[in-house]
């Protein structure tokens, strides 16, 4: 009774009222207890846990972060792996200024296999668990990356860079997704509507049996660019470490990211900056060849490399206009002629 009365109370928005009534669920409950993965939903441990997550989620709406901070940890010591108690722990900790301790829940909310005491019932409430702790693992290692590069600890940020690109490769590729490298597995999961056999279709939702969309277009969109912006900072940072290989490597898993949504490949602004990475990596290749030559014959290869940065330089231009682009162009048209002077104007 009490939890019908709690769950009627977060409806109407009454958190105290909720509160009142989670707790006296919870109190009259049979104990926190791991039920057997095989017992139906309604044993008396699986209902308590549930019971406790409600007060905890009501205490977290209140602004009571340290109480649903303490709700959580039992339900976790019952349950480990309950990945919506690791989602709102982690958020929790978030909101508490506890990067460090939230990062480890994310990455659990994201990783464990949602099977146990605690299973999320249905795969698109499961798909919305996994993309809320993938949102926020984006931003803190991204955040990460970029104050580390702001800084010039360009080794710190390669290490956050490679943790996100990583992560985000993985949930592109998975089954849930729509995965750019397996087509063919991932049309098995596909549901599309108005398709003909000899289509491929890259836009289509993928549906649990419930009929609800476990994911869609417009989220794998996100994850595809978020991809693409991460290979190409991490591109980036590896320049800044004459590290050309490593970065020709990073953009190419970028190109390849930017065709797996047909959205993505439109992203002008996006191209852009694939375009500029490439040109940067090259000019550095005509840098170290005018510092290494000693004869004409490689004089002239290195000539011919900052060609093909000015030339880089100003695609990315042209895709999207852009003050780095130009200035990049201007400095690498005077490496490969020396002898002249270049004047940039719009009609580049």
């Amino acid at each position: 009774v009490h939890q019908a009365r709690g769950d009627l109370a977060m409806m109407r928005g009454d958190m105290p009222a909720a509160v009142l009534h989670f707790r006296r669920a919870v109190a009259n409950g049979n104990g926190l207890k791991v039920a057997d993965p095989f017992q139906p939903s309604s044993s008396p441990g699986e209902q308590q846990v549930l019971r406790r997550v409600a007060l905890a989620g009501a205490l977290g709406n209140m602004g009571d972060l340290e109480g649903e901070s303490e709700h959580l940890h039992k339900v976790l010591r019952a349950a480990p792996g309950h990945i919506h108690a690791r989602l709102s722990l982690g958020q929790n900790l978030f909101q508490r200024g506890k990067i460090d301790e939230s990062i480890p829940e994310f990455l659990m909310a994201l990783q464990l296999p949602n099977t146990g005491p605690g299973k999320v019932p249905d795969a698109h409430s499961e798909s919305l668990i996994r993309r809320q702790a993938l949102r926020k693992l984006t931003y803190m290692y991204g955040q990460r990356a970029n104050l580390s590069a702001g800084h010039g600890r360009h080794e710190d940020a390669v290490e956050q860079l490679q943790k996100l690109t990583a992560l985000l490769r993985t949930n592109l590729q998975a089954d849930a997704w729509l995965a750019c490298d397996e087509q063919e597995t991932a049309s098995e999961h596909l549901l599309t509507t108005h398709a003909s056999t000899d289509q491929q279709h890259t836009t289509a939702a993928v549906f649990g049996g419930d009929g609800r969309p476990i994911t869609d277009s417009s989220e794998t969109l996100k994850i595809v660019l978020d991809l693409v912006r991460s290979e190409a900072n991490l591109a980036a940072s590896l320049l800044e470490l004459n590290d050309v290989p490593g970065a020709r490597t990073a953009l190419s898993r970028a190109h390849k990211a930017l065709e797996c949504h047909p959205q993505a490949r439109k992203d002008s602004k996006m191209l852009s900056r694939l375009q500029y990475e490439e040109a940067k990596g090259k000019e550095r290749e005509g840098d170290v060849a005018v510092e290494a030559a000693s004869t004409d014959a490689e004089r002239a290869h290195a000539a011919t490399l900052h060609t093909e940065a000015k030339e880089l330089y100003r695609a990315s231009h042209r895709t999207f206009a852009d003050k780095a682009a130009q200035q990049g162009f201007v400095r690498v048209q005077a490496k490969a002629h020396p002898d002249m002077e270049f004047v940039i104007d719009e009609r580049m």
